[in-house]
Parts: structure tokens; sequence; C-alpha cells
């Protein structure tokens, strides 16, 4: 039996997903995703975490991953934590709602936000702070 298991990850998974398969090849290693998150994208239980087995120097992968990705995980980290949410949740006074997306059609200014409708670009995590507190 043949499993598309792209099809069960969300959207979000599948762009970091890509970009660690884009990295691996550049760099000519293998990465794999292993262990929990392929049990749960079989069973469809939703999961909050990817896992990968990188063979070579990982600590210069996820560096290298990250800078590809202009530190976009580093926003989303600051922003999860100056919010107390997870991705996709509310925070409890119902101002904010945490949704990753693929794409906001800005790409010359990644790292990008978005709140209501301004955009925020060329995000570091340090300006994360004084723009949610814009909208307090």
């Amino acid at each position: 039996m043949k499993i598309n298991i792209a099809k069960k990850f969300p959207k979000n998974f599948l762009r970091i997903i890509n970009a660690v398969g884009r990295s691996a090849d550049r760099d000519k290693i293998s990465a794999y995703i292993v262990g929990g998150p392929v049990r749960d994208a079989l069973l469809s239980v939703k999961n909050h975490d990817l896992d990968f087995v990188v063979e070579g120097d990982a600590i210069r992968f996820a560096g290298c991953l990250n800078s590809g990705l202009r530190g976009s995980l580093n926003i989303l980290d600051k922003v999860k934590q100056i919010l107390h949410v997870e991705e996709n949740d509310t925070t409890e006074d119902l101002r904010f709602t945490l949704e990753p997306v693929a794409c906001l059609g800005a790409c010359g200014l990644a790292p990008v936000v978005m709140i209501d409708d301004e955009t925020h670009g060329r995000l570091t995590p340090d300006k994360v702070q004084a723009i949610l507190d814009k909208y307090e």
C-alpha cells in the first residue's frame, strides 16, 4: 500500500520539510523525517513538531537552514514566547491569532508578519515586541 504522506502534513510543516530538503540537496547530505511526526501523520493525529535526522554536521546544517529561511523560525519562536500561544492558537484576550503562512507576497521583505492589514518586514526577533506593542 502506498501513502502520500505529504498530504498528511499541514502546509506550514510542508514549508519546513521542503526547506530542509532543499538545504540538504544543496549541501549534498541526507536528511530524514523521523519518529512521532511520521506516525502522527499516518494516523491523522495533530502534531506540533518535526524531528529530523541529518547525516553529517547537524549543527552547521541547522544554521544554514535557518539562514535560508531568513530567520523566520526565530521570529515565530519570539512571537510564541511573547504572546504565550502556539501556532493556530488565539491569545486569551482574543487580540491575536498566530497563523503561520507560506507566503504573503512580500518575499523581498522577508521575514514578514502581517497584523490586520499591515505588513511588517525585514524582521528580527528584537523588533517583534515593538511591533506587537503598537497593537495594545
